[in-house]
Parts: structure tokens; C-alpha cells; sequence
């Protein structure tokens, strides 16, 4: 469904016609992949499937149907026609090359398999565990959360975080090594790599932060069983799950982060499938497909698109084109919800 939309904002018909082997084949790369891998290491599935889909572009692009500029597309809703300046930005040489762009990818891959996928090494990595001890708390209603020692336990060796740790420590020490930091401050007037991280990563940081602990107020304080009970009474259940993706989808246009509306509503959603007798695994799965699409139309994002497509101010245009394309989403994955229970 990706795909298609993004074809037809391209070119309508014509593109859509030119791009159909495309699509087919990165989505069968995709989806059949992460199929299969999930069986095997779950953690992986998706960063494999993708890294697999990312690989086979490079001859996907070489294919004679996709190496020329389309003729035929003359028609481009979400395309740009002019530039806005009379004078055309002289390119500036890139700073690495492709390949030394590529490492931190490599690295990652390569934690990530060793650590995850080799049995005797996940094993004996996640031996190693640490978690705080935690009372029992109870709340004036009754709400009890037992003691637990440790309170969720961390084995940080086999974490994904530690994987993106060792990948950004690898790149920092290789790309300073080689002096491709101070080239690029040099090239654009950039500020410093550590100043740049607090100032790209601190908002964003602050605000998961932030839903995690209101997530866990609320699932320790009962209000997330008082709101799935309140929405189990008053929903029938076929229409609950075929909107629960809308659920999810609302939780990433108010956060703009499919993780953020995860943490939010993701035990919502659990308890209120529990007490109806639907499949967990289905409506907690149409809760994280509906935050995934809801990416598309959250301000957030939308602002960082336009901001990078060089038309600010066009906020507005870029809602009405994806706001009906993501409710038909929507309404798709609701549709194939209810088939799932």
C-alpha cells in the first residue's frame, strides 16, 4: 500500500504502471523475510528484511525499466515542478564515500547477528542481567502490583541497544580517525558532533522518556484496566477490533512516534482484547500497523518533510494529500483485523 501511494503521488497511472514490478518485488522482500526470519530471532526480522530490501535496490536500479528518467509521467501530484531560485545550487563534493557511509550499517548488522542469532553467544551474553528491586504498591481502589526482584531485568549485552551503542562508537572513532567530521563542519559551518547529538536527540529523548513514565503511572495506578474495562462495556467486540488500529493511528498523529503510541495504548489495547475474547496478537498487531501509517500524517513528521523537500509552509497540502490515503489504510487493516479474529 506504501508503494502504490507513493507512485501515485509521483505520477498517477503512468507511474503507478512503470512501478508495479518495483513494488511487488521490495514488499515480497519485506514482508516475506520478515516472515520467515521472525520464527528464527523476532528482534531481527524487520532490520534484516530491510537491510535485504535496501542491498537490492542497486540492481533494481540498473534494471533498463527503471535506469532512464520516466517519459511517460507528466502528470506529479506531490512533485514540484520549478525550483524557487533562478540559479541552481553548485553541488559540493561529498565529504566519504558511499561504502565509508555505509559503515555504521555494517557494524550494526554484523553486532546485531553475532549477539542475537548465534545461540551459544546469545546464551552467554544474556547470563547477564541486572534490574532494581522493586516493592509492592497498591493504590485506595485495591490496585496491587506485587514485589519483584529484580523489576524487569535488562541483559544489556543482548539488548538493541548495545548493538547501536557499539555501532555509533566503531563509526565515531573511524570517521574522527579519518578526519571526516571537521571536513564536513568545514564544508557546511556545522557544529560539533557532541553539541549537534544534545540538540537532535534531547527533544526527542524527553518526550519517550516522558510516555514511558506515564505509561507506567498508569498501568501501576489501574487507570489502564479502568479505560480498557470502560471500552470492553460499551464496544461490541468486531467493532472494537476493526478499529483498533485507529487507536494506534491516533496515538502516533498526537506523538508522532509509532513507539510512543505503542507505550501509551499497547496495554489499552491488551487488556480490552483480554476481557472481549479476541486474539491479543491481532489487535496489539493492528495497534503497532495503525501507529506505523499514523506516522505519515503527524505534524511532526509532516513539518520534517516539508523541511527537507525545501517547502515550508506547505504543511496544509501535504495533510490533504496523505490524511485520505491513510485513512483507506486504516480501513484496509481494520478489514484484515477482523479477519484475523
Amino acid at each position: 500500500m506504501a508503494g502504490a501511494t507513493i507512485a501515485w503521488m509521483a505520477g498517477k497511472g503512468p507511474a503507478l504502471r512503470l512501478a508495479w514490478p518495483f513494488i511487488l518485488i521490495i514488499s515480497a522482500i519485506h514482508a516475506g523475510l520478515q516472515f520467515v526470519i521472525m520464527y528464527w530471532e523476532p528482534v531481527l526480522s524487520t532490520f534484516l528484511a530491510a537491510t535485504v530490501a535496501l542491498v537490492a535496490l542497486y540492481p533494481l536500479s540498473r534494471w533498463s525499466r527503471y535506469r532512464e528518467p520516466a517519459q511517460d509521467v507528466s502528470e506529479r501530484p506531490a512533485m514540484k515542478e520549478e525550483t524557487e531560485t533562478a540559479e541552481e545550487e553548485e553541488e559540493q563534493a561529498p565529504t566519504m564515500s558511499l561504502s565509508w557511509a555505509l559503515l555504521p550499517y555494517a557494524v550494526l548488522t554484523a553486532v546485531a547477528v553475532f549477539t542475537l542469532a548465534v545461540p551459544p553467544v546469545e546464551a552467554a551474553l544474556d547470563r547477564i542481567q541486572f534490574g532494581f528491586p522493586f516493592p509492592e504498591v497498591g493504590t485506595g481502589y485495591e490496585v496491587a502490583t506485587e514485589a519483584e526482584q529484580p523489576y524487569s531485568a535488562i541483559a544489556p549485552f543482548t539488548h538493541p541497544g548495545f548493538s547501536l551503542i557499539v555501532a555509533v562508537l566503531v563509526t565515531w572513532i573511524v570517521f574522527r580517525a579519518k578526519g571526516y567530521f571537521a571536513a564536513r563542519a568545514k564544508q557546511d559551518g556545522q557544529q560539533p558532533v557532541w553539541s549537534s547529538l544534545a540538540s537532535d536527540a534531547t527533544p526527542a529523548s524527553v518526550a519517550i522518556l516522558s510516555f514511558l513514565v506515564l505509561a507506567g503511572v498508569m498501568e501501576h495506578s489501574g487507570q489502564t484496566d479502568v479505560l480498557a474495562q470502560g471500552i470492553e462495556r460499551i464496544s461490541p467486540p468486531l467493532l472494537y477490533a476493526f478499529a483498533a488500529n485507529l487507536i494506534g493511528l491516533v496515538g502516533a498523529f498526537m506523538t508522532s512516534s509509532n513507539t510512543a503510541s505503542n507505550v501509551l495504548f499497547g496495554q489499552l489495547q491488551q487488556g480490552v482484547a483480554t476481557g472481549t475474547g479476541l486474539s491479543e496478537s491481532a489487535v496489539i498487531g493492528a495497534q503497532s500497523a495503525g501507529g506505523a501509517i499514523g506516522n505519515a500524517i503527524a505534524p511532526a513528521n509532516i513539518v520534517l518533510g516539508t523541511g527537507t523537500a525545501g517547502i515550508v509552509g506547505q504543511e496544509g497540502a501535504v495533510l490533504r494529500k496523505t490524511l485520505r490515503w491513510t485513512l483507506a489504510a486504516a480501513g484496509v487493516i481494520g478489514l484484515l483485523t477482523l479477519l484475523f479474529v
